[in-house]
């Protein structure tokens, strides 16, 4: 399993982050789509899979009442630990570790993850160890960037070092389907989601370039949040933030 990332990368995007703040984070937009479909398994077991630093699983389980666990290999793993308790949930389960080569005699109901599966040169891979990890008659879900089109050209900009870490070819919707039909799942939901947005900005180099840098994205961040948001479409493959996708995992499959 090739990954783009590695823990080098993890730490030095997550070293300066504290246990998640959801009210002050606020409500991302792909909560409500996902909502509906994790209700039904209430009081079931979730896990996510590089759950670091907590902020997915705090928010999930602070709408829906589900057992938490999570599995990270990033030196600042504990983090999901700290969000959790910030929500009530003291008893939430980490393992550290590659999910690559994790393995436990357990399913779980529900099994996710958010930002993870771009990472990958082969994205069914990654995507096979959600399907293995989760129980027959149990939901998989899959939230990842979308950094094609209009989203591309504003990295490409401001956060090229970072864009360099995402593989493109996985924001496809027909990366979800194939998997699905490879692996017997029932779509549940599969679009773009969220209205125009953009975040992230490129810190390193000289001082003057990233001041000039990031003063221009905020800007134009600004901007977009305010006023060109409201005139552009939601749910678009062109400008939407997210790809969204739910699958049910039949409690019996055989491939013809």
């Amino acid at each position: 399993m090739v990954s783009l990332t590695d823990i080098l990368y993890w730490y030095q995007k997550q070293k300066h982050l504290h246990s998640i703040d959801i009210e002050r984070a606020g409500t991302p937009e792909w909560l409500d789509v996902i909502l509906p479909y994790l209700r039904k398994y209430e009081g079931g077991s979730f896990i996510e899979i590089g759950c670091s630093p907590g902020y997915v699983s705090a928010v999930i389980c602070s709408n829906v009442r589900l057992v938490p666990y999570g599995i990270d290999f990033s030196p600042m793993a504990y983090l999901y630990l700290e969000s959790m308790r910030r929500v009530g949930y003291l008893n939430a389960t980490l393992y550290k570790g590659d999910i690559g080569t994790f393995r436990i005699d357990k399913c779980f109901d529900v099994v996710g993850s958010v930002g993870l599966v771009e990472h990958f040169t082969d994205p069914f891979e990654i995507l096979d160890h959600h399907y293995r990890l989760t129980k027959p008659g149990g939901i998989v879900f899959v939230i990842i960037p979308n950094f094609r089109y209009v989203q591309w050209l504003y990295h490409f900009i401001f956060n090229r070092a970072d864009l360099s870490f995402h593989y493109l070819e996985t924001m496809k919707l027909e990366v979800f389907v194939k998997f699905s039909n490879n692996k017997g799942l029932d779509i549940l939901f599969l679009d773009y989601c969220g209205k125009l947005r953009f975040w992230g900005v490129n810190v390193e180099g000289n001082k003057y370039i990233v001041y000039g840098r990031r003063i221009i994205s905020r800007i134009i961040r600004e901007v977009t949040n305010r006023f060109i948001s409201k005139i552009t479409p939601a749910n678009s493959k062109y400008t939407s933030p997210w790809i969204v996708y739910v699958g049910f995992k039949k409690k019996m499959f055989s491939k013809q």
